[in-house]
C-alpha cells in the first residue's frame, strides 16, 4: 500500500506546481491586456480526472488503427504536464483527428478522451483538471500537440518536464551549418575561424555527451525566442543547425522512460558567470550543461581569434577566394562562400558553388557614383555584390542582389530614366508540386542598400490536380521612357476547372483564357512603381485571375452545360469514396464561384453544399 502511494504523491506535487495561467477555459474572461483570465469554477457535473486516478494512457492512431498503452507513472506525469503547460483558446470549428487519447482509471474506466490534430485538442466532455474547468469542445493549444503524441505513441517523451539526475544529453552528428554571435555581432573575420568552429563541432560536440546541471521546459515559443535573443546580445554563442527538423537529442538518466529534446537549431551559449558551463537552447527547452577543459579552451579560442583581426572583404579578396575555391572546397572543408556571406553579413549562399566570376565598374544609383560590381554565378543563380570605393579609396560594401533559381536564368540588365538606374533580372519565387512562380524584379540602389521597387509575374502557375487552378503568363513586356516612366505587360490569364464535361481536355480540365494589360508607373513620391494591384508583404505584385471576361465565359458554360452539371452532381452523390466525392464537389464549387449569381448557380451550389454537409 505504501509503495502505491509514492507515484500518487509525485503526481500530486506535479499538479500543485502547474501554472494556472496555462489552461484557459471556454468561459474565461479577458482583461485589459487581451489575455485570458482563468475561471476557477468547477462544475458539479464535470468529469474530474484527478491524475492520481489515472493508471493507464491509451493512444490510438485514427489513420492506421495502431494503438499503444502505457502504465508507467513517470510517463503519465509527462503526458499530463504537456497538457498542463499549454494555453488553450476555444475554437468553434470541428476537426477530424489524427490521434485519440484515453485516460483510464485503475478499474479500467475511461476517465477522459481527447482527440488531437495539429495544435487542436477536442475534449469529449466537460472536464476539470487541477481545479480548472474546461468545457466540452475544441481548443487551440499554443504548441503542435500531435507531434508530441506521435512520439508518445512510439514510447518517446519529447521535451520532458521531469528529469532524474544525474543526467546527460547526447548530441547527434547530423550537423549541417553554424553561425556564431559575439555580443550581438555575427561577423566572421577570417576563414580560419569557420574552420575552427566546424572542427570543434565535429570532434568535441557531435557524438558526445554533456552533463546536465539543470533544465527548464518552455511552453511558449516567444519565451524560447527571448532566451535566444538574450544570450546572443549578452555573450558568446554558436547557433548549430541540424540537417533535419526531426532531430532529437537524447536525455540519458535513470528515468524509466526514454526522453529526448527536439531541435532543428540549437543555441550553445557560454555562461559568463559560470566558466565551463553553457546554456543549450533547443526548440522548447533550456539546458545548463557542463563541458571539459579542452572543449572550453577551444570554444574560447574561436571567439578570441575572431576578435583579434577585423577584416572587411574587398572585391579582390573575394576574387582570390574564388580562384582558390578548389582548395577551399575540398572534402570536409567549409565553402569559401560561407565565409564571404558571414563576413559581409548577408544571407547564406545555397546550392552549388559559383563557377563564374565577373567584375565590372557601373553607375548604379541616382547620385551618379560608380560602383564596383562583383558577380558570382553558377548555371542557375547569380549574386551581385556592389561596392563603393577603390582606386585608392577605402572599400565600402553596399549590398547584394540575387537573381535566378530554377529556370529564371542568370542574366541581368540596367534600365535608366531621368537620374534613376534600376538593376533588372528574373527570379524564381516558388516552385513545387502544382506551383511555379517566376517574377521580374527591379531594384534601385540607395545609400541605405537595395530597394525592391517592382516585382511582377511573367510566368506564374498554380494548379491542384483535383481542384483546378490558374496561370498568369506575360506575352509582351514593354518599357516606356518618354514622358513618365512605365512598364507595360500584356498578360494571358487562364483559369482551370476540373469538370467532367465533353469540352474538357484529356486530363479532365476545362480551361478559360482572357487577356489583360497591366501598367506599372513610376511614382516619384513613393519611390516605386505602382499599378492597379497591391503588393504582398514581400513586395510582389499579385495579379489576380478574376476578370469580367472570365465570369462571362463561366456563365456561358453554366448556361450550356447546366443539365450535364446536374447529372454530374447526381453521379457524385452515389460515389462511395468520401474523398473522391468531396474533391469533385470542390472542383465544381470553384467553378461556380466564378459564375454570376443566378438561379442555376444557386441551385447547383445548394445541392453541392448539402452533399458536403452529408
Amino acid at each position: 500500500m505504501k509503495k502505491s502511494l509514492i507515484p500518487i504523491l509525485i503526481i500530486l506535487l506535479f499538479l500543485s506546481a502547474c501554472n494556472n495561467d496555462r489552461v484557459v477555459s471556454s468561459d474565461s474572461q479577458f482583461n485589459d491586456s487581451g489575455k485570458a483570465a482563468i475561471n476557477q469554477k468547477s462544475e458539479d457535473n464535470a468529469i474530474n480526472p484527478d491524475v492520481m486516478q489515472i493508471s493507464k494512457i491509451r493512444i490510438k492512431s485514427l489513420y492506421d488503427a495502431c494503438e499503444a498503452e502505457y502504465t508507467d507513472n513517470s510517463f503519465i506525469s509527462e503526458f499530463c504536464a504537456l497538457f498542463a503547460g499549454q494555453t488553450f483558446s476555444k475554437i468553434n470549428s470541428e476537426w477530424d483527428g489524427d490521434y485519440q487519447v484515453e485516460l483510464l482509471s485503475e478499474d479500467g474506466t475511461i476517465v477522459a478522451t481527447m482527440t488531437i490534430i495539429g495544435s487542436v485538442v477536442t475534449f469529449d466532455n466537460d472536464i476539470t483538471i487541477n481545479e480548472r474547468f474546461i468545457k466540452k469542445g475544441s481548443y487551440n493549444a499554443n504548441q503542435w500537440i500531435s507531434d508530441y503524441v506521435r512520439k508518445y505513441m512510439e514510447g518517446m517523451v519529447v521535451d520532458p518536464v521531469y528529469i532524474q539526475y544525474p543526467a546527460v544529453i547526447s548530441i547527434p552528428d547530423n550537423i549541417n551549418y553554424q553561425d556564431i554571435v559575439d555580443k550581438g555581432s555575427s561577423k566572421v573575420n577570417t576563414y580560419e575561424t569557420i574552420e575552427q568552429i566546424y572542427e570543434l563541432l565535429d570532434s568535441s560536440f557531435a557524438n558526445n555527451e554533456f552533463s546536465i546541471l539543470n533544465a527548464r521546459r518552455l511552453f511558449d515559443n516567444e519565451e524560447v525566442k527571448a532566451e535566444e535573443e538574450k544570450v546572443k546580445a549578452d555573450g558568446r554563442c554558436i547557433l548549430i543547425e541540424f540537417n533535419t527538423s526531426e532531430t532529437y537529442l537524447e536525455v540519458i538518466s535513470k528515468n524509466s522512460n526514454r526522453q529526448f529534446a527536439k531541435a532543428h537549431i540549437v543555441t550553445l551559449a557560454a555562461n559568463t558567470d559560470k566558466p565551463g558551463t553553457y546554456k543549450l537552447i533547443t526548440n522548447s527547452m533550456v539546458f545548463e550543461i557542463e563541458a571539459d577543459r579542452e572543449f572550453n579552451e577551444r570554444f574560447d579560442d574561436i571567439f578570441r581569434n575572431n576578435r583579434i583581426i577585423s577584416k572587411n572583404l574587398t572585391p579582390d579578396d573575394i576574387k582570390k577566394l574564388y580562384e582558390e575555391n578548389k582548395t577551399l572546397y575540398e572534402e570536409n572543408k567549409p565553402s569559401y562562400m560561407e565565409y564571404v556571406c558571414k563576413n559581409l553579413g548577408i544571407e547564406r549562399w545555397s546550392g552549388n558553388p559559383p563557377n563564374k566570376i565577373e567584375i565590372t565598374r557601373q553607375k548604379l544609383s541616382k547620385d551618379g557614383k560608380m560602383y564596383t560590381v562583383l558577380a558570382l554565378s553558377n548555371p542557375y543563380r547569380i549574386r551581385l555584390y556592389a561596392f563603393k570605393g577603390g582606386n585608392g579609396h577605402p572599400w565600402d560594401f553596399t549590398d547584394y542582389i540575387d537573381f535566378g533559381g530554377r529556370l529564371a536564368g542568370t542574366e541581368y540588365r540596367l534600365e535608366s530614366w531621368d537620374d534613376h538606374v534600376w538593376i533588372v533580372g528574373n527570379s524564381c519565387r516558388g516552385y513545387g508540386t502544382g506551383e511555379a512562380r517566376y517574377y521580374q524584379d527591379w531594384y534601385e540602389l540607395t545609400s541605405e542598400g537595395k530597394k525592391l521597387v517592382l516585382s511582377f509575374p511573367y510566368d506564374e502557375y498554380f494548379e491542384h490536380y483535383l481542384f483546378g487552378g490558374h496561370s498568369v503568363n506575360a506575352d509582351t513586356i514593354s518599357i516606356e521612357t518618354s514622358g513618365e516612366m512605365s512598364v507595360s505587360v500584356d498578360y494571358t490569364i487562364t483559369k482551370i476547372y476540373q469538370l467532367n464535361l465533353d469540352i474538357a481536355d484529356e486530363y479532365g480540365r476545362v480551361c478559360i483564357n482572357t487577356k489583360k494589360n497591366v501598367e506599372f508607373i513610376w511614382d516619384e513620391a513613393m519611390m516605386k512603381f505602382v499599378s492597379e494591384y497591391d503588393v504582398d508583404e514581400s513586395g510582389l505584385t499579385v495579379v489576380e485571375a478574376e476578370y469580367p471576361e472570365i465570369t462571362r465565359q463561366c456563365d456561358d458554360i453554366l448556361e450550356k452545360y447546366y443539365a450535364e452539371l446536374l447529372k454530374m452532381l447526381a453521379e457524385v452523390e452515389t460515389e462511395k469514396n468520401e474523398f473522391v466525392r468531396d474533391t469533385k464537389i470542390e472542383g465544381l464549387m470553384r467553378f461556380l464561384r466564378d459564375c454570376s449569381d443566378g438561379r442555376k448557380k444557386s441551385k447547383l451550389t445548394n445541392i453541392a453544399e448539402s452533399m458536403k454537409k452529408d
